[in-house]
C-alpha cells in the first residue's frame, strides 16, 4: 500500500512539475516583460537595428487610430489596415521621426502601470520630449516641453518578440504642446478661421 501511494504521489508530482515547466516555457516573467517594454519604448527614442531585431518580428503589425488621425488616414480599427506593416516599415517611420529637423526631440518614457500574461503586455505610459520649434503655423518655441500619455498592448509570438501592437495616445495634448491650433469640427473645415 505504501509503495502504490508513493507511486501515485510521484506520478502526480511529476505531472505537476511538467505542467509548471511547460507554463514557464510559455509564459513570460516580470523581468522579461520589463525588458521587452524597455526595448520597445527605446525604439521611439533612438531607433537601433540590433534592438529592433531582438524585439519585433519581421511581420509586425502596429495599429493606432491616434497615429492614423494625425496622418489624415482612415482608422485601422475600421479598415483593418495597420499604421505600420512590417519591421522595415517600423524602422523607416521611426528613422524619419527621429531625423534632424523633425518637430519633436524625444527624451524618455515613464511607465505608469504594466500588466502581462503569457503572450501579452499592456502598459500605460507618459512620453517626454522637447519641441524643435519648427512646426509651421505653430506657436511653440525650441525647447518647449512636450509630454502626453498613452497605452500600448503588445502581443508576443512564441519567441517573445512583438508581433502585434495596439497603441493609442492623447493627440489633443500632443497638438496643444506643439502649439498647433486644435479646434476641430466635423464637416466644417473652416471651424478655426
Amino acid at each position: 500500500m505504501k509503495f502504490s501511494h508513493f507511486l501515485f504521489l510521484s506520478v502526480c508530482g511529476a505531472a505537476t512539475l511538467a505542467t509548471s515547466i511547460k507554463q514557464r516555457d510559455r509564459c513570460i516573467t516580470k523581468a522579461e516583460a520589463d525588458d521587452i517594454v524597455s526595448r520597445w519604448t527605446s525604439l521611439a527614442i533612438n531607433i537601433n537595428e540590433t534592438v529592433l531585431d531582438e524585439t519585433v518580428t519581421n511581420d509586425i503589425q502596429f495599429f493606432s487610430d491616434s497615429q492614423d488621425f494625425l496622418e489624415g488616414l482612415p482608422y485601422g480599427s475600421v479598415t483593418g489596415m495597420p499604421s505600420i506593416n512590417g519591421k522595415q516599415d517600423l524602422y523607416n517611420q521611426q528613422s524619419a521621426a527621429q531625423a534632424p529637423g523633425t518637430f519633436v526631440i524625444p527624451s524618455h518614457f515613464e511607465i505608469i502601470y504594466q500588466v502581462f500574461s503569457c503572450d501579452t503586455i499592456t502598459f500605460r505610459w507618459r512620453f517626454f520630449a522637447t519641441s524643435a520649434g519648427n512646426l509651421p503655423t505653430s506657436t511653440d518655441q525650441p525647447g518647449d516641453p512636450i509630454d502626453y500619455a498613452g497605452i500600448d498592448l503588445l502581443v508576443l509570438n512564441h519567441n517573445r518578440k512583438i508581433k502585434l501592437v495596439y497603441s493609442e495616445w492623447n493627440n489633443g495634448e500632443l497638438l496643444y504642446d506643439l502649439g498647433t491650433r486644435t479646434c476641430f469640427q466635423k464637416n466644417n473645415a473652416s471651424a478655426c478661421t
